[in-house]
C-alpha cells in the first residue's frame, strides 16, 4: 500500500498526542497556581489574625512573629498576578467563541457575585448575633445607610465613598474592575487584545506617574500586578 496510505492516521495520532500533552501541561500549570493561591490566602489570613496580637505586650509577637507576618499583604499582590494569568487565559478561550464577550462576562460575574453575596449574608448574621448576645446597638454594628448597602452589594462602595460592610471586599472590587477591562478588550476586538492591554498599561503608568487622579480603589492602581500575570501567560 505504501507509506502515504498511513499518513492520515499518523497525522491524527500526532494531533491526539499533542492535545494530550497540552492538556497535561495545562493541568500541571493550574495545579501550581492553586498551590500559589493557597499560599497567598494563608499569608493574608495570618496577617489579619496577628493584627490583634500586636496590641498585646507579648515580646515574642512584637519581635519575632509580627515582623514576618506583617508582610502578609503581599498575598493580595500575588493573587492579582495569578488572576492576570488566569483571566488572560480565559480571554483567549473566549475569543475563539462567537459570543465571546457574553460568555466571558457571564462566567466572571458568576464567580464573583454569588459567593460575595453569600459572604454578606454571613456578615449580617454575625452582626445580628453581636446585637442579640452583646446588646450592641445596631447602628454601631452596621452604621451603613440604605444607599451604602446598595453600593456594597454591587462592589462600588469605595468608589462612591460609602462605608464598607466587609472590610476585605476591596480586593474583589479590584478583581471585578479587572474583569470589565479584559471584557472590554474582547468587545473592542478579540484579534487586537494585545494592543488593548498595552494601551491600558500605558494609561495606568501615565496616571501613576502624573498623579492626575486618585487611584485608590481603582484597578489602574494595581495594573502592574495584573500585567505581570498577563505577560507570564504570553511568555509561557
Amino acid at each position: 500500500l505504501g507509506f502515504d496510505s498511513f499518513r492520515p492516521s499518523l497525522e491524527a495520532a500526532k494531533r491526539r498526542a499533542k492535545v494530550n500533552l497540552l492538556a497535561e501541561i495545562r493541568t500541571a500549570r493550574y495545579e501550581l497556581l492553586d498551590a500559589m493561591r493557597g499560599i497567598a490566602i494563608l499569608a493574608v489570613l495570618f496577617l489579619h489574625f496577628s493584627e490583634r496580637g500586636v496590641e498585646s505586650s507579648d515580646e515574642l509577637i512584637h519581635s519575632r512573629i509580627w515582623p514576618v507576618l506583617q508582610h502578609g499583604y503581599l498575598g493580595v499582590q500575588l493573587f492579582f498576578v495569578i488572576s492576570g494569568y488566569c483571566i488572560m487565559a480565559a480571554v483567549s478561550a473566549a475569543s475563539a467563541k462567537d459570543s465571546g464577550v457574553s460568555y466571558f462576562t457571564t462566567r466572571r460575574l458568576r464567580r464573583i457575585f454569588p459567593p460575595y453575596w453569600a459572604s454578606l449574608v454571613l456578615v449580617i448574621g454575625a452582626g445580628l448575633a453581636t446585637r442579640l448576645l452583646l446588646k450592641t446597638p445596631w447602628s454601631t454594628v452596621f452604621p451603613l445607610k440604605p444607599w451604602e448597602w446598595l453600593a456594597n452589594i454591587f462592589l462600588i462602595h469605595e468608589q462612591v465613598g460609602a462605608k464598607e460592610a466587609n472590610m476585605v471586599s476591596w480586593s474583589l472590587s479590584i478583581e471585578l474592575q479587572f474583569y470589565l477591562v479584559m471584557g472590554a478588550g474582547l468587545l473592542v476586538s478579540p484579534k487586537t487584545a494585545e494592543v488593548w492591554l498595552i494601551f491600558v498599561s500605558i494609561l495606568s503608568a501615565a496616571f501613576a506617574l502624573s498623579h492626575a487622579l486618585p487611584l485608590t480603589g481603582w484597578v489602574l492602581n494595581y495594573w502592574a500586578e495584573f500585567a505581570c500575570g498577563i505577560s507570564a501567560y504570553f511568555w509561557i
